[in-house]
């Protein structure tokens, strides 16, 4: 089966995972730090792949929640993608504004566009709800010790992490969930989370892929 990808974007640069296979738990292929600018690095680490699952938006918020006085002000200019997990117990951090998205997000969009463009099967994730779904509660922060052992435990059911993946950071543990969730979308094991069905001819910026509980068989 062809390998999957994960990928973690930031302002300067995008964290890329690629696993071997889709069979849990399965291995990592290959890492990289790229340049988001590089789109030819992009694309060559991602030739050949079945689906990538990208830790960003694909675009800003459509409006759809500018007008829902039940949600709080912050939540109001998000996407659907965003406040979906709210029924979970789950908020994000920030939200993809209608106008002046974060520099972070302008990266994934770029990504998004780049790999659509070439074809690609793309989904959007959110590891901090992959691993809250996994857990059961809201994980340690993620710059601390215990929260990337938390974060590693609750993937290591689907994916064997290198050695060396302490050194990651969260950023690259991220993108290690984003590649698990790019193979259980593969196998049809994605976990869908989205407030209402998406409009006719709506794109996937509302709705977010997650991991089941257990590992596919």
């Amino acid at each position: 089966m062809a390998p999957f990808v994960g990928l973690d974007p930031a302002t300067h640069a995008v964290w890329a995972v690629r696993l071997r296979n889709a069979d849990g738990p399965a291995e990592v292929a290959d890492t990289a730090l790229m340049d988001p600018a590089g789109e030819a690095s992009v694309l060559f680490f991602c030739d050949g792949v079945t689906v990538v699952a990208v830790d960003a938006p694909d675009g800003p918020s459509e409006g759809r929640h500018l007008d829902d006085e039940t949600l709080p002000p912050k939540f109001r200019q998000a996407r659907c993608a965003e406040v979906a997990p709210r029924s979970q117990g789950i908020s994000v951090p920030w939200t993809t504004r209608v106008a002046n998205p974060d520099p972070w997000m302008v990266t994934g969009f770029r990504l998004w566009q780049l790999l659509r463009y070439h074809q690609h099967r793309v989904v959007e994730t959110f590891p901090y709800a992959v691993y809250h779904r996994l857990i059961g509660a809201r994980p340690a922060r993620k710059g601390t010790p215990q929260g990337l052992r938390q974060r590693l435990d609750a993937l290591h059911p689907f994916v064997t992490p290198p050695p060396f993946v302490q050194a990651w950071g969260h950023d690259g543990v991220d993108a290690l969930a984003a590649v698990c969730v790019a193979a259980a979308c593969a196998r049809g094991a994605g976990v869908e989370v989205r407030c209402r069905p998406s409009d006719p001819g709506q794109h996937d910026s509302s709705r977010i892929s997650l991991l089941p509980s257990k590992p596919w068989s």
